[in-house]
């Protein structure tokens, strides 16, 4: 109950309240120098022009079917196999802080 309430606060801050939909995708000038026709193709390919309880709906199916999006910045590579890449990194440095903390903490 408390991870679905957190996810639709996430999304209502993410989606509901920024000011430009497609300021995430793109830099400002580019957006200055896109065509209307252009800006409405974007936000079909995005799904930015669907009403936003069916935006919602898919972000909660696609994180619980694994697909957790794409990461523009990385050049539209699938964001999961990136968090599995980088959770090694993670996991080491935890348990190695883990370590740490108990040699000192124990004596």
């Amino acid at each position: 109950m408390f991870l679905g309430a957190s996810f639709l606060l996430w999304f209502l801050l993410v989606y509901m309240f920024n000011g430009n939909p497609l300021a995430p995708y793109v830099s400002g000038i580019q957006l200055m120098q896109m065509s209307d026709a252009q800006k409405q193709a974007m936000m079909h390919y995005y799904g930015i022009d669907r009403p936003w309880y069916i935006r919602y709906l898919s972000s909660v199916v696609g994180i619980l079917s694994g697909d957790w999006g794409k990461a523009y910045v990385f050049g539209n590579v699938p964001v999961f196999p990136l968090l599995v890449n980088r959770f090694t990194a993670t996991a080491e440095v935890g348990i190695i802080s883990l370590v740490i903390a108990i040699l000192i903490g124990i004596p």
